[in-house]
């Protein structure tokens, strides 16, 4: 027989009567707690402590590792106060960590050189080119960099440089506004007003340097056709349209004036031929040649064109009548 003593107890059975585990269940279940607590689990991924003393860049530590916060762009973190931030690949839109170019499992996910870092695509450590990075980022100094041009404002003049978001001039230009304040555009290059007016070297041609139309022009106020530029002449000091070159005047004799376009004797002459018709050069002078010789009675005039000179003779045509048309 079998006495009912109102505790019995089933072998089969984890518990007893009275809800209790075996003695050695209860051990064995206060060892595995020992060997989570060792490997770092918890309710917060991590033992206790497991993020005393760490601080992250990027990210919150979360289980002795630093992990994209929940939220970002406000505070979170392990230390109060601590501006949330996400790692790095990873960009804060809309309160959100996002992939700032693109997920990954591995490497091989990742364009080029660059890794891929808990679960994003990153720039590689080094870069020769902008083709070496990723998206819109820049090689400047070797390594790849945020466009600091991105969400800045056109350059009013020049063009902005993505590695300081300053503006400079354009490598190669095609107009004024590519090259900034107080330079232009010139043969695709910014240059300034020194290089540009050298290049043209007005001074040696014809005219004055304009640097802002890039040529030479004539002067507000001249001193000789050569502050003029070609097809102009100067008259009292201002700049004018030269007649001749505008009608294309040519002169057998003498020089064309620019104002009338008529054939007129030079200021100065070398030969007989620089002066118009009836015209001796005496003494460098064009002189009409009745002027130029002035021989009285009946002697003739002897122009001597090497020596710029004239002389009187005698008739050896005409005998003399009268004691004038003889030489003294």
């Amino acid at each position: 027989m079998t006495t009912n003593t109102g505790r019995t107890r089933d072998t089969g059975s984890l518990a007893d009567s009275q809800g209790g585990l075996q003695p050695h269940l209860l051990w064995v279940a206060g060892a595995l707690l020992l060997l989570v607590s060792a490997c770092g689990g918890g309710a917060d991924g991590g033992g206790p402590g497991a993020c005393a003393g760490k601080t992250c860049e990027y990210g919150v530590c979360q289980g002795g590792s630093c992990v994209n916060p929940e939220s970002c762009g406000s505070s979170a973190g392990t230390d109060a106060g601590a501006a949330a931030s996400c790692l790095p690949g990873y960009t804060c839109q809309d309160g959100t960590c996002e992939a700032q170019y693109s997920e990954c499992d591995g490497d091989g996910d990742c364009a080029g050189d660059a890794t891929c870092q808990k679960g994003a695509c990153v720039n590689p450590d080094s870069c020769e080119n902008a083709g070496d990075c990723l998206g819109d980022s820049v090689c400047a100094d070797g390594s790849c960099q945020p466009n600091l041009c991105k969400n800045k404002e056109p350059c009013e003049r020049g063009v902005c440089e993505p590695s300081t978001g300053e503006c400079v001039d354009a490598e190669t230009c095609s107009e004024d506004a590519d090259c900034t304040e107080g330079k232009v555009c010139y043969n695709e290059s910014c240059s300034n007003e020194e290089t540009v007016c050298s290049d043209l070297d007005c001074e040696n041609n014809r005219g004055v340097c304009d640097f802002e139309q890039k040529k030479c022009v004539n002067a507000d106020t001249c001193e000789s056709d050569n502050d003029c530029t070609e097809g102009n002449y100067c008259n009292d000091g201002s700049c004018e349209t030269n007649q001749c070159d505008e009608q294309m005047k040519m002169c057998d004799r003498g020089v064309c004036e620019p104002g009338s376009a008529e054939c007129v004797n030079p200021d100065t002459c070398d030969a007989k031929a620089d002066c118009l018709p009836d015209h001796l050069c005496v003494d460098n002078s064009c002189q009409p040649r009745e002027e130029a010789c002035g021989c009285p009675g009946n002697q003739v005039c002897n122009y001597d064109e090497e020596n710029l000179s004239t002389t009187c003779e005698e008739n050896s045509e005409e005998a003399c009548r009268n004691s004038v048309d003889c030489v003294d």
